[in-house]
């Protein structure tokens, strides 16, 4: 199923996971220009590799 995964917390405690979304829930930063994406495929093993599938121009 196709996501956007922002962070894995793979074996870090939920209270653990919690305390740092709460701590940093107001974080705020300057707008940033994007002029395109890349569509990445990951392969979940010992170590993940990402494999680019296709390039999106958005300008």
């Amino acid at each position: 199923m196709p996501h956007v995964t922002l962070t894995r917390l793979k074996g870090v405690p939920v209270a653990k996971s919690k305390s740092y979304l709460e701590y940093h829930a107001a974080f705020v930063t300057a707008a940033v220009t994007v002029d395109h994406c890349t569509l990445y495929q990951s392969h979940l093993g010992h170590a993940a590799a990402y494999e680019p599938l296709a390039d999106c121009a958005l300008a």
